[in-house]
C-alpha cells in the first residue's frame, strides 16, 4: 500500500485467480455538523470491481453469511446511518465491506459503505463486558463470547462441536485456539465461585437446623458404558452429597488428568505433575480410580464440617460395594466429630435378589419349574419369579417403615414378614394376616397371585427348593442385611444429579482441560437451575445481562414435567400399564418385548 501528497492512494489487492489489480481511491473526510467526532467518511474515486478471469464473474468483496448481532446496537446503527448519511445522495446502496469487517469470536465489527456516494462509517455491533475481570489488556471481552463459553460448558458439546454447528449455520467459525483460551479463563473463575460461594453453604445452613440429617452419596465415573471405548479404564470422577430434599451440599472431583504437564512433556520439557504450576491432576494415577471414592468422601464430609456452615450428618447412604464409609470415618477421625451412620441403598440391594435367584435356579426342582404347563419358557418363567421375590421384599420393608418409626419395631415386623415369603408364593397364607405388610390375599375373597409365573402358586414340597428360594430372601432380608437398610434409604436423588452433571461432561469425551470446572458449572445449575445460573455465572465474569427467558420456560417445562410425573394421576396411569403388560405376558407368552 503507497500513497503520495495529492491524497491518491494506491491499494494492491489479490484476486482469486492470483493476478494484481490496483484501485485508486480518493480519500474525504465527512464531519457531522454540530457534533465533535467523525460519524463517517467518503471514498470518492473510481474503483474497479475485481474480477474472475476464469468465468469473468465478479468476486464478491461485501460481507455474506450470517452474524449475531446486538439488536439494540443494530437500531443505533441505522439510526447513526440515517442521520449520518449526506443527503444530496438520493439512490443510497449500503453494503458492509468484507475487508474491513473484524471478528472477535462471535463479537462483530462491521463498516457500512455507501457505495453511490463512498460514504462509509463503522459499528461494532456486540455489547462489552463491565468489568475486566478477565484480563486488564487489550479491549474488553464481548459478551457474547461469555455466555457462549457458559452454556456450552453445561452442555454436552466442546469447542470442536461449536465450531461445526456455526459452520452449518453459515456463521464464521470461532478460532478453537481462541474459544480454548477463554474457556480456560472462564472455568477457574466459576469453579472458585461454585466452592467459596454461599450456594452450597446456604444448603447446609437452612439444613443444619435439623439434628437427623440425611445425606446421598455416590460416584460417577467418566469410562464409557459402550462403543468402541467401551470397557477402558476410568480417569475422571466426581462425587455430590445431596441431602433429602434434593439440595446439593457438597462436590468433589477426583482427575487423572493435566492437560498442561502432557502439553509440556510432548515438547521434550521435563515437566512433573503436581509439582508445576496450572497443575490440574488431583489423584494419583497408578492408582485405581474406583479408590479415588474413599478420598472424595474424606473431601466432601470435611467440606459440610467447614467453620460456619456446619451440617451435622447423622446418616449417610451409598450402594452397598462403596468405599464411602472408609473416607468418611477417616475424615471424621482426623476433624474429631462424631461419623454418621452408614446405610445402603434400597435398590441396590434389592437388584441383589434377583441376581441371588439366578445364581440358585438351576438348582431347583422340577416341581417348581412347571413353565411347561403355563406356556412359558424356562427363561420367561425365572424372569417373572425373580422379580416377585425382589418386589415382595421391596414391598415388606416399604411398609414396615411407614407403619413404624423405631428401627427396633421394624426390625421385629421385617424377621417375622420374611419367614411368610416363601410359603405364601406356594398358597399358604395362615401367617400373612398377622406378619405379613403387603400380602392382600385377606382382603379379596377372589384373590389371584399375578404376581407369579401365569398367576399360579408354586408347587413344591421338597425342602431343598425351600431352603434355596428363603436363601434369596434372606440376601435383603436377613438379620446381617437388616441394620444397613432399616432406614430404607437410597441414592435417587444423586443419580439425578448424576445425569444433570453427565450433560456437562458426557463420558463419550475426555474433558483434560477443564473437567472440574465444567463438573462445577453443571452443579451450579443443578442447585439455581440453568437459566439463574448462567445470569449469575455471567455477573462474575462481568457480562451483566438480565435472565434469559428462554431459558426460563426451559426450567419452568423441566420442572412441570417433574411435578407431573409425581401427580396421583400418572402415577395411577403407570401402575394400570404394569398391570397390563403383566397379563399381556399371561396372554401372549410368545412376545418378546413384553419380557424386557
Amino acid at each position: 500500500m503507497t500513497g503520495n501528497a495529492s491524497g491518491l492512494l494506491l491499494v494492491k489487492s489479490y484476486n482469486t485467480q492470483h493476478q494484481y489489480m490496483y484501485k485508486i481511491l480518493k480519500m474525504g473526510r465527512f464531519k457531522k455538523q454540530g457534533s465533535k467526532c467523525n460519524t463517517g467518511r467518503f471514498m470518492q474515486g473510481h474503483e474497479k470491481i475485481p474480477v474472475n478471469t476464469a468465468t469473468d464473474e465478479p468476486v464478491h468483496s461485501y460481507v455474506t453469511g450470517n452474524r449475531v448481532i446486538d439488536m439494540l446496537k443494530l437500531a443505533s446503527m441505522m439510526n447513526s446511518v440515517i442521520r449520518g448519511h449526506p443527503a444530496k445522495c438520493k439512490s443510497p446502496n449500503l453494503q458492509f465491506i468484507k475487508k474491513e469487517e473484524r471478528l472477535w469470536g462471535l463479537c462483530v465489527k462491521e463498516v457500512i459503505r455507501c457505495t453511490k456516494c463512498m460514504w462509509q462509517q463503522e459499528f461494532h455491533l456486540y455489547e462489552e463486558v463491565s468489568d475486566r475481570v478477565l484480563g486488564k489488556r487489550g479491549p474488553k471481552a464481548g459478551k457474547l463470547n461469555i455466555q457462549l463459553t457458559q452454556i456450552t460448558a453445561q452442555l454436552s458439546i466442546g469447542p470442536t462441536q461449536v465450531y461445526e454447528l456455526l459452520a452449518g449455520l453459515d456463521i464464521p467459525p470461532l478460532s478453537l485456539t481462541a474459544l480454548q483460551a477463554k474457556t480456560s479463563k472462564i472455568m477457574p473463575i466459576v469453579q472458585e465461585a461454585v466452592e467459596t460461594s454461599t450456594c452450597m453453604a446456604k444448603n447446609r445452613c437452612q439444613l443444619s437446623t435439623d439434628d437427623s440429617v440425611c445425606v446421598q452419596a455416590d460416584v460417577c465415573y467418566n469410562n464409557p458404558p459402550r462403543g468402541r471405548s467401551f470397557q477402558q479404564r476410568g480417569t475422571q470422577s466426581w462425587m455430590p452429597f445431596i441431602a433429602d430434599d434434593s439440595k446439593l451440599v457438597a462436590l468433589q472431583t477426583a482427575n487423572k488428568l493435566c492437560h498442561t504437564g502432557a502439553l509440556g512433556r510432548s515438547r521434550g520439557l521435563r515437566v512433573l505433575c503436581p509439582n508445576h504450576p496450572g497443575c490440574m491432576r488431583s489423584f494419583e494415577p497408578l492408582n485405581a480410580i474406583g479408590n479415588s471414592e474413599r478420598s472424595l468422601a474424606d473431601k466432601a464430609f470435611s467440606q459440610c464440617n467447614e467453620p460456619g456452615s456446619v451440617l451435622p450428618i447423622k446418616i449417610i447412604a451409598s450402594d452397598g460395594d462403596s468405599k464411602l464409609p472408609l473416607g468418611v470415618k477417616d475424615a471424621a477421625a482426623r476433624m474429631d466429630v462424631v461419623a454418621p451412620v452408614h446405610q445402603q441403598c434400597t435398590r441396590h440391594v434389592a437388584a441383589t435378589v434377583k441376581s441371588a435367584y439366578w445364581k440358585i435356579c438351576d438348582q431347583l426342582s422340577d416341581q417348581i419349574k412347571s413353565y411347561t404347563e403355563l406356556g412359558l419358557t424356562a427363561s420367561q418363567f425365572h424372569v417373572l419369579l425373580s422379580r416377585a421375590f425382589q418386589k415382595r421384599c421391596t414391598m415388606e420393608l416399604n411398609a414396615a417403615t411407614i407403619k413404624f418409626t423405631l428401627n427396633i419395631h421394624r426390625r421385629h415386623q421385617i424377621q417375622r414378614a420374611r419367614e411368610t415369603i416363601v410359603p405364601c408364593f406356594k398358597g399358604d397364607h395362615s401367617l400373612c394376616e398377622n406378619d405379613s405388610l403387603a400380602c392382600k390375599y385377606h382382603t379379596s375373597d377372589n384373590f389371584v397371585p399375578s404376581y407369579l409365573p401365569g398367576g399360579r402358586y408354586l408347587t413344591s414340597d421338597i425342602t431343598k427348593d425351600d431352603e434355596l428360594l428363603k436363601r434369596v430372601v434372606n440376601v435383603m432380608l436377613g438379620d446381617d442385611k437388616i441394620d444397613k437398610i432399616i432406614e430404607n434409604k437410597t441414592t435417587q436423588k444423586c443419580e439425578a444429579a448424576h445425569i444433570h452433571i453427565l450433560k456437562g461432561v458426557p463420558k463419550n469425551i475426555t474433558w483434560s482441560r477443564n473437567f472440574k470446572g465444567r463438573v462445577s458449572a453443571s452443579g451450579h445449575s443443578y442447585i439455581h437451575g440453568k437459566a439463574k445460573s448462567i445470569n449469575r455465572l455471567n455477573i462474575l465474569c462481568g457480562a451483566t445481562c438480565d435472565v434469559n427467558t428462554h431459558l426460563l420456560k426451559s426450567d419452568r417445562r423441566r420442572d412441570y414435567w417433574a411435578e407431573r410425573q409425581k401427580s396421583i394421576r400418572v402415577k395411577l396411569l403407570r401402575k394400570y400399564a404394569r398391570q397390563r403388560k403383566a397379563l399381556d405376558r399371561i396372554k401372549y407368552p410368545d412376545v418378546g418385548y413384553l419380557w424386557v
